[in-house]
């Protein structure tokens, strides 16, 4: 009868133990790959390049049957402590395992809140950063971060086009990543475009913002003119 109601529990859940027993990980993410026909290119090379270099070699030859709750965390807190992963690494792993687990696996495995800085903390960081030799070049970039809140393939891949200075707004329409486009092959830069129209997006310049953004637009105009094509951006 145990039995029974174990199995009955595992149909009404919609998990398949007896498939499960004999899956590995790897297995089961392979599988959920070749069905996500509706990837976006960039996407799918992410997810891909992220569960290879992370979760294959390590976690991924372990049946899914035998997984538990403290394996998953055991795993989460190895990245962080041991690799010095940050919290955004993690759930980007984490949204690639979640779909795989059973039902009571998928509760809580991950909790994580993320700290902004404060104004002051802030202005240390900034002051470290414009009295360093090696990190000077870097303020307006951090600076138009720490400003916009936007995500860092996000202000790399800005263009001039997507700053209006006259408006003071910034179009966030696109990110710049730096992956594999195809497995095994070698890394190079790439452009996502939103999943979501969400995604897309006219934010305000900030007054620091837009100090920054000319500062950079001088320096690039004297020093470093660029004339990269990247996707056809």
């Amino acid at each position: 009868r145990e039995l029974e109601h174990q199995i009955q529990r595992d149909l009404e859940d919609g998990l398949q133990t007896h498939t499960a027993k004999r899956m590995t990980l790897n297995d089961l993410f392979d599988h959920y790959m070749e069905l996500k026909y509706e990837l976006k290119t960039s996407t799918r090379t992410n997810y891909q390049y992220m569960y290879d270099h992370y979760v294959r070699e390590t976690i991924g030859h372990k049946d899914i049957a035998s997984f538990r709750y403290s394996d998953i965390r055991a795993f989460y807190n190895s990245l962080l402590r041991e690799r010095g992963f940050r919290l955004n690494t993690i759930e980007t792993i984490h949204s690639l395992l979640h779909p795989a687990f059973p039902l009571p696996l998928r509760v809580d495995l991950i909790r994580t809140k993320k700290h902004a800085l404060t104004e002051a903390q802030q202005a240390v960081f900034m002051q470290f950063v414009a009295n360093s030799a090696r990190y000077r070049q870097w303020g307006p970039l951090f600076t138009v971060m720490l400003g916009t809140g936007c995500r860092m393939g996000e202000v790399i891949g800005l263009r001039w086009e997507d700053c209006d200075f006259a408006e003071e707004t910034i179009s966030i329409n696109h990110s710049l990543l730096y992956r594999q486009k195809e497995p095994g092959g070698a890394c190079e830069f790439l452009i996502s475009t939103p999943k979501t129209e969400t995604g897309i997006r006219v934010i305000p310049m900030a007054t620091e913002v837009k100090r920054a953004l000319e500062q950079e637009r001088q320096f690039q105009t004297e020093v470093c003119p660029a004339n990269i094509m990247i996707d056809g951006y």
